[in-house]
């Protein structure tokens, strides 16, 4: 009943349909910081893995998580950087995430051998996302690397690309494409994407490729020739690792002297290929969609996803997904209000984009950005974007009710658990959460090195299930502690009587501890 009176207020209001389809928001992460620029992919089994970086540092960290509950909760986030600061996000050059038969593979952008040198690190987890191997170097040594994607085909080979610029005057040089046919243990040497024949990338804005039911790989970029900012796309026969001539896909003619920003995106089923890209209407950055049912031989029209909007409402970052019954998904940053993550959907007998509405439900005036939406085996969308409702986190939402329909008592933890502090190291604050499968009367203490209590987080009776606390660094006085190693632990009892001075003549069934620096 809350959820339906808030849908009406909206209504009313704003004209809009704020997640009718959609599930109310989940919080990916709730550790404080600067988390931002997620990716994610759905595996066979419904299981949601995001990966993401996490800039609360002056170079960042990459940081993952998954939830095997269609997105009703996610696990405590695991660092798959093997470096404590050195990795990072250049304009929408995030994370990117793939899976194939329960394997993960994860790439990103990496500075441990200097700006100039940045290069593009590989890694990979066999066990879920639990633990991840070294990552390894799989951009060009010696250049200046970025954009990194990457894709399994049904075959388990791994399709790899990035960008390539000068290490000196980091002029951009080409699109490079690598694969691996053994799981990422090696791959193949880079070569150029195409020829670029009439044609240059646009170098500020990540390229989007995709494997079609026919076998050819379709990869879609923004151009950069005198400053004409359309979408292009290069083929490459199956089996092959050489690319063909451009295919061009947009004609607005979209002129713009400094960087769009944001690449296409594609979304597939069978013969059906979507594509989602922003250019200019008058010189304002607008979304648009456009589909081919031959596999990319030919596109429709081209589609705005929102005709009727005013003409200074800029529109950015679109991503597109395609589900099993045939309907083309879409989802992009929008500045009305402030700036929300819209969603809209079609099929190809649609002449416009329908039941458009807005995905974070925060009805707040806070700026979300870099929405990521993917289709599941099971027909339905999954969302995540950065969202700045509070503080900068990562959020998600799906139109799957099953995310709604947990059993309480399933969803309740199996076992007494202390996880490690996220963000760590941290500052100004991290967030420690615990998990009780039976009530008890908690202590969650902060020490110092020396064994000295800094600061008492929880000293309570606390309900089974799944808690949190945060520390601001501050003492019990109130006052903020110099830099250096913390320790917490926690302590539950379990059973016996709860006066106001805590548990009397109990045994504890919980004694943990770990280790966490303030920076």
């Amino acid at each position: 009943m809350r959820r339906i009176d808030k849908v009406l207020f909206i209504i009313i209001f704003s004209g809009l349909l704020r997640g009718s389809g959609f599930v109310p928001n989940v919080a990916v992460t709730s550790g404080g910081g600067i988390q931002q620029m997620p990716d994610m992919v759905v595996g066979k089994d419904g299981s949601i893995y995001v990966v993401w970086l996490d800039a609360s540092v002056a170079e960042g960290k990459i940081y993952f998580s998954k939830s095997t509950d269609h997105g009703a909760s996610f696990e405590y986030p695991v660092q798959v950087s093997d470096r404590e600061a050195n990795s990072v996000s250049i304009l929408s050059g995030g994370p990117r995430i793939a899976e194939y038969d329960g394997t993960l593979y994860i790439a990103w952008s990496d500075q441990r051998m200097g700006y100039s040198y940045t290069n593009i690190r590989f890694t990979k987890s066999e066990d879920g996302g639990a633990t991840w191997s070294s990552s390894s170097e799989v951009g060009t040594a010696g250049r200046f690397n970025l954009y990194a994607d990457l894709i399994v085909a049904e075959d388990g080979t791994l399709h790899f690309w990035y960008y390539q610029y000068s290490s000196l005057s980091l002029d951009f040089e080409s699109v490079m494409y690598r694969q691996s046919t053994n799981g990422g243990d090696s791959f193949s040497s880079p070569k150029k994407l195409s020829n670029y024949s009439g044609s240059i990338p646009c170098d500020c804005c990540p390229a989007d490729l995709v494997i079609l039911s026919s076998g050819r790989k379709l990869t879609a970029f923004r151009d950069n020739n005198d400053n004409i900012r359309d979408i292009f796309g290069v083929f490459s026969e199956q089996g092959s690792t050489s690319w063909g001539d451009l295919l061009r896909i947009s004609y607005q003619d979209f002129f713009i002297d400094y960087c769009p920003s944001s690449g296409p995106s594609i979304g597939i089923l069978e013969n059906i290929v979507a594509i989602g890209y922003m250019v200019g209407v008058e010189s304002v950055p607008r979304v648009f969609l456009k589909f081919s049912t031959d596999n990319a031989v030919t596109f429709s029209d081209s589609f705005a996803v929102d005709a009727d909007v005013s003409i200074d409402v800029i529109q950015d970052y679109p991503t597109t997904a395609m589900t099993s019954d045939g309907v083309i998904h879409i989802a992009w940053q929008d500045s009305r209000g402030r700036s929300d993550i819209y969603y809209g959907n079609m099929t190809t007998l649609d002449s416009e984009l329908k039941n458009i509405e807005i995905l974070n439900d925060d009805d707040a005036d806070k700026q979300q950005r870099e929405p990521k939406i993917q289709a599941g085996k099971d027909g339905y969308v999954y969302a995540v974007w950065t969202d700045r409702r509070s503080g900068t986190e990562i959020y998600f939402t799906t139109n799957n009710p099953a995310s709604l329909a947990t059993d309480p008592e399933a969803s309740l933890p199996a076992q007494f658990r202390l996880h490690q502090n996220y963000p760590n190291p941290f500052n100004p604050a991290t967030t420690i959460r615990y998990d009780l499968p039976q009530e008890g009367y908690v202590d969650l203490v902060i020490y110092d090195v020396l064994g000295r209590k800094v600061r008492t987080l929880v000293s309570d009776r606390v309900a089974t299930g799944f808690h949190q606390a945060m520390w601001d660094g501050s003492n019990d006085l109130g006052n903020q502690v110099s830099a250096g190693v913390y320790l917490y632990r926690l302590d539950v009892v379990s059973e016996g009587s709860f006066g106001p001075d805590g548990p009397d003549g109990s045994e504890r069934y919980g004694k943990t501890g770990k280790t966490l620096l303030l920076k």
